[in-house]
């Protein structure tokens, strides 16, 4: 009975080790599924992230200051050209009259009878229509005072012939138009008004002066 009682002993403590065994090895497979199914589970690293890192912005070209300085200056030395030229183009049409008149006196015998041959001479012999037709124009007033600061003129009309405020005129000095649309200022008395003469009314190089008469003129 005693040998009976050591093999059931036996046998007993060889099952326990058996289970041990297996519920160890269970362990490690549960253990290594649990470590695959993670490495399943990480997120993949963004191929962004990866890359190379964005360069640094680039510097803005420097202004070159001194080409903007000869431009400014090529475009002023252009302007006084073109001023010049329009100047110049002005004086030989004042000019050319009175190359005329000096032309036709140097045929006379002396200052008298060069001074009988113009009287004689029909006027605006020599002249445009344009300019005929300013020189024939009636004067309406004629300018005592310019004043180029500020902008007017003192002219020797007013109410009494008609003249009113906003009025627009011309001045001429001989057959050629001085100024351009000058208009009559808020001053009218009887026999006096102020035209205003901006610098744009006169022509290349032109001032009012006393005596020049003021027309009608479109």
């Amino acid at each position: 009975m005693k040998l009976e009682y050591f093999f059931f002993a036996l046998f007993g403590l060889l099952l326990a080790a058996t289970g041990m065994l297996a519920m160890h090895y269970r362990g490690e497979l549960m253990a290594e599924r649990r470590i695959n199914e993670l490495t399943r589970q990480a997120p993949a690293v963004p191929a962004a992230s990866l890359a190379a890192p964005a360069a640094p912005p680039t510097a803005a070209p420097a202004v070159d200051q001194a080409a903007l300085d000869r431009a400014a200056l090529q475009r002023q030395l252009e302007q006084a050209e073109t001023e010049k030229n329009l100047l110049a183009s002005r004086v030989e049409a004042m000019t050319a009259p009175e190359a005329g008149g000096a032309q036709a006196s140097a045929g006379g015998a002396g200052a008298d009878a060069a001074g009988a041959g113009a009287a004689a001479e029909p006027a605006g012999a020599g002249l445009s229509d344009s300019q005929r037709r300013i020189q024939e124009a009636p004067a309406i007033a004629t300018v005592q005072q310019y004043l180029p600061d500020q902008g007017f003129a003192v002219i020797d009309a007013g109410s009494a012939r008609g003249l009113k405020t906003g009025q627009v005129y011309a001045v001429r000095r001989g057959p050629y138009i001085i100024a351009k649309k000058v208009e009559v200022g808020e001053t009218v008395e009887e026999s006096q008004a102020v035209i205003g003469v901006n610098a744009s009314a006169l022509q290349p190089g032109e001032s009012l002066k006393p005596g020049d008469e003021v027309i009608k003129w479109d």
